[in-house]
């Protein structure tokens, strides 16, 4: 059977998720390949959004009595701790680097046998799912 129907509430939420969290993985790289730091506050401010929205949703099923023996309950969870994890990221890269808020910070750069050879990024200097 074909599906025909034109609820897009089922499957528009999945797919502008999907969108956002590929953009978020380019905007990264960006982020590093361009050495502009200052932009991880947008970033950061995205993942805080994302887990404030996802913990409303979490609480709106524990208030309909949607629990944890429901597939959407549990993948809600995991996506409110996935991002609170991603939130904590960013608050570490921005604390350890001393980048946004800081009037000076951390200059990163490869070792300097490194810097002529025409190697573009080297592991410590490139995104995780580049490592």
């Amino acid at each position: 059977t074909m599906l025909t129907t034109t609820h897009l509430h089922l499957f528009l939420p999945a797919f502008m998720g999907f969108i956002a969290a590929t953009t978020s993985v380019v905007y990264y790289h960006n982020i590093e390949t361009s050495n502009f730091p200052k932009l991880l506050l947008v970033l950061f401010i995205y993942w805080v959004l994302a887990f404030i929205t996802k913990s409303i949703k979490l609480w709106k099923f524990a208030a309909h009595e949607v629990g944890p023996q429901h597939l959407r309950f549990c993948i809600t969870a995991l996506l409110v701790l996935l991002y609170g994890l991603l939130m904590a990221v960013e608050i570490n890269v921005i604390r350890v680097r001393k980048y946004v808020f800081f009037a000076n910070p951390q200059k990163v750069k490869p070792p300097e046998d490194l810097q002529d050879l025409g190697v573009r990024f080297l592991q410590p200097f490139v995104n995780l799912l580049s490592k």
